[in-house]
């Protein structure tokens, strides 16, 4: 059986039920920051960090140990107001703890992160990251492009001629975000 609204008094009753009571993920930090109430919920390599203003969801952030790119992307995102909304859009940062959003939040947990993230690596460093995410709607789309800080690009077209020069080459590794971040349990 799915939660229900009327059993949970707000988003951190019902998102403490979901990951630590079903989805075994441990609370690991409970802090404030600024105004933004966080909990980090942790289970082997994938870390889940929630923040709640005034009772309305700010966001919930999915990262893991291997997908820098993505983890990083995370860190900009947040929900609306309207987020979960059939007609209207975006609206004010944050979402009330009503029907249509837990209905929303749920699907968004159940359904798991897809995509993938395509990493550059030379001597097994990140240089470049392209992050991917599949929507129903529109299949796969690029959604975010990270590159190694303090590295310009003269600085990284001579460390891809020395790799040239020296018989390397730049390793591509294709990591699947449906391999690393499960598709959480609502029941």
């Amino acid at each position: 059986m799915n939660p229900r609204f009327e059993d949970y008094e707000d988003w951190d009753e019902l998102l403490k039920y979901l990951l630590s009571d079903i989805n075994g993920f441990e609370i690991i930090k409970q802090e404030l920051l600024g105004e933004i109430e966080t909990r980090t919920f942790v289970k082997e390599k994938e870390t889940i960090k929630v923040g709640i203003i005034d009772k309305e969801l700010i966001y919930i952030h999915r990262t893991h140990s291997e997908t820098a790119g993505y983890n990083k992307y995370q860190e900009s995102e947040y929900y609306h107001e309207f987020d979960f909304h059939p007609e209207k859009d975006y609206g004010e940062p944050g979402l009330k703890f009503e029907r249509g959003n837990i209905k929303g939040i749920i699907n968004e947990l159940k359904n798991g992160v897809r995509g993938e993230e395509i990493q550059f690596r030379t001597d097994n460093k990140i240089v470049k990251s392209d992050v991917y995410i599949e929507l129903e709607e529109i299949g796969k789309t690029k959604i975010y492009s990270f590159k190694t800080k303090n590295v310009g690009i003269f600085k990284r077209i001579k460390q891809f001629l020395n790799q040239q020069e020296e018989g390397k080459n730049m390793e591509k590794i294709i990591l699947r975000f449906q391999d690393r971040f499960e598709q959480l349990r609502t029941e």
